[in-house]
């Protein structure tokens, strides 16, 4: 029995050394999960409603970005234009359903989507 506590310590103790080398806290992680979720997709464009650079984005907004395709039309072998598809991270939809109070998806209503908004802005 005391072989396993000891165990479990020097399991705890190398977690915790590992977490300071790459600065990992649960606040942190909380933090970057909430920007995620309530990330605003119309970062994504100009205010002429054009897709912006690559260069142009925020951290947070960029992060939320799960895959971009270009896909180029062409007549005659020459590019006449351009469709670009944006898919954000899955943890934008959670974001919605916190804000919108779904208890189906674990959230206890609007209180922690507030919550998680308040975090993110602190």
């Amino acid at each position: 029995m005391e072989a396993a506590v000891e165990v479990q310590n020097a399991i705890a103790q190398k977690q915790k050394e590992l977490a300071g080398k790459c600065d990992v806290t649960a606040e942190k992680v909380i933090r970057e999960v909430a920007a995620l979720a309530f990330s605003d997709v119309r970062k994504l464009f100009n205010t002429d409603g054009s897709l912006k650079l690559i260069h142009e984005l925020d951290d947070v907004t960029a992060a939320a970005i799960a895959s971009i395709e270009v896909d180029e039309i062409k007549a005659d072998g020459v590019v006449i234009g351009q469709v670009k598809k944006t898919k954000y991270t899955l943890l934008r939809s959670v974001g919605y359903k916190c804000q919108e109070g779904s208890k189906e998806d674990g959230c206890e209503g609007k209180e922690r989507g507030e919550s998680y908004h308040q975090l993110l802005h602190t």
